[in-house]
């Protein structure tokens, strides 16, 4: 070989260098000319990253993949709302009951909240309330003849016991006006009247038709307005 075409050689493989896409075309054809876009996405001699060692320039985007929860740290995030069926809600530290000492503040046991619980202070519920309890001892108590239990509104008493009840009334002059009890008596009562002013001359008062539920009042004057209160007692005292 002269000399000549060593040199020649020498300048051929310096340009080879110089130029960064001189890559020989793949089955030959340009020698030297740029092919970079033949290595790339879909390109016909594209590279597979697969298996290189070392990290790409460009981000990634993040294949799909799980956590357990004891791998995520110090992430600051606002879920969007969403629902998780019960069953598909799986090792997460969470707390189903509150402890009323330790977990809700400033409320008490006793502090109840704005929901329907009847049912728990009911007979056999889980805080039952106190009925028909001794005496001195605050409870509720039941209707009914029993030692503990309180007495009906127009309930009598046995052996010599009384009913007492009173009240007043504008009755107008010379005019028959019912009364009537609050509640009944057991036995027909027997019936007081009086007139609330003294000086008033009365030239009649007298009463009428009296039964278990009430009675007839009248009242006549001779002097001042006609009309009076008239104040009156009644006591079934003295009935066995």
């Amino acid at each position: 070989m002269s000399w000549a075409s060593i040199t020649q050689i020498d300048r051929r493989i310096a340009d080879h260098k110089a130029i960064v896409d001189a890559h020989h075309t793949p089955g030959g054809g340009n020698g030297g000319a740029p092919h970079a876009s033949t290595h790339e996405d879909a390109g016909e001699d594209e590279i597979n990253v697969a298996g290189l060692s070392g990290e790409l320039v460009d981000n990634q985007p993040p294949k799909a993949h799980t956590h357990i929860e004891n791998d995520i740290t110090d992430l600051l995030h606002t879920p969007e709302s969403h629902t998780h069926l019960e069953a598909d809600i799986t090792d997460l530290a969470h707390t189903t009951e509150l402890d009323h000492d330790t977990e809700i503040i400033n409320v008490s046991k006793d502090d109840h909240h704005n929901e329907d619980h009847a049912s728990r202070h009911e007979p056999a519920g889980a805080d039952v309330m106190t009925v028909d309890a001794v005496a001195a001892t605050g409870s509720l108590r039941t209707l009914g003849t029993g030692a503990q239990q309180a007495a009906v509104g127009n309930h009598g008493h046995a052996g010599g016991g009384a009913d007492v009840k009173s009240g007043k009334i504008l009755v107008p002059d010379n005019t028959w006006t019912d009364v009537t009890f609050n509640t009944a008596f057991i036995n027909t009562p027997h019936v007081v009247v009086t007139m609330e002013d003294e000086i008033t001359v009365i030239e009649n008062l007298c009463i009428w038709q009296v039964n278990k539920t009430g009675f007839k009042v009248h009242q006549e004057v001779k002097t001042g307005p006609g009309d009076r209160w008239i104040h009156w007692i009644a006591t079934d005292a003295g009935n066995p």
